[in-house]
C-alpha cells in the first residue's frame, strides 16, 4: 500500500492544509481509521495510503478538519488499486507525474522565491526554498546591451 488515496487541491489556496481521507465501504461504513495525508512539496497534492480492506470498490472523502474538499472511488483488490492498464502504462504515468510535480516545484521557485541584484557584478540571483543556494544567476542589461544594475531591460541566465 503506497499513495493510492490522492487529493489534488487548488496550488493558490490550498496548500499547507491538514488533509485527511476517510474511505467507506458500500454501506456507507469507514473502513479504518482516519488516514493522515502528507502534501507533496507545496503543490496541493496529498497522499495516503488505502487501510487494510478486502476486495471492493471504495468511496474516498478527503476533509480539512470539518471542511470535505473532494471524495473520489477507488477499485480494491485487497492489496493494491485496481488499474485497467498494463504495468508498464502505470510505471510510464508515474514518472510523467513525477516530472510534472518537479517541473511544477521549479516554477513556484521561480515565482515566489527570493531574488538579489548584485549591484557590482550587475546580476541577479533566484535562491533556492532554503533562501542562500542560489538557483540561477541572471546577467542584468540596459537597453543597449551593457551590463546594468540600475536601468534594467532585459536578463539573460549565465
Amino acid at each position: 500500500m503506497s499513495n493510492e488515496l490522492q487529493y489534488y487541491g487548488d496550488p493558490v489556496v490550498d496548500t499547507g492544509l491538514t488533509v485527511v481521507a476517510r474511505v467507506y465501504d458500500s454501506s456507507g461504513v469507514q473502513v479504518g481509521s482516519d488516514v493522515a495525508t502528507t502534501e507533496v512539496g507545496a503543490l496541493a497534492i496529498y497522499r495516503g495510503d488505502m487501510p487494510v480492506a478486502v476486495e471492493g470498490s471504495y468511496g474516498v472523502r478527503f476533509f480539512n478538519g470539518t471542511l470535505l474538499l473532494g471524495q473520489e472511488t477507488i477499485s480494491w483488490d485487497g492489496t493494491a488499486e485496481k488499474i485497467n492498464a498494463s504495468t508498464s502504462e502505470v510505471n510510464a504515468n508515474e514518472v510523467k507525474i513525477d516530472t510534472a510535480i518537479a517541473q511544477a516545484t521549479l516554477a513556484r521557485k521561480h515565482l515566489t522565491n527570493r531574488d538579489k541584484i548584485d549591484t557590482t557584478a550587475n546580476t541577479l540571483t533566484r535562491y533556492d526554498d532554503d533562501g542562500t543556494t542560489p538557483l540561477v544567476v541572471f546577467d542584468l542589461k540596459d537597453g543597449d546591451g551593457d551590463a546594468s544594475s540600475t536601468q534594467i531591460y532585459e536578463k539573460t541566465p549565465q
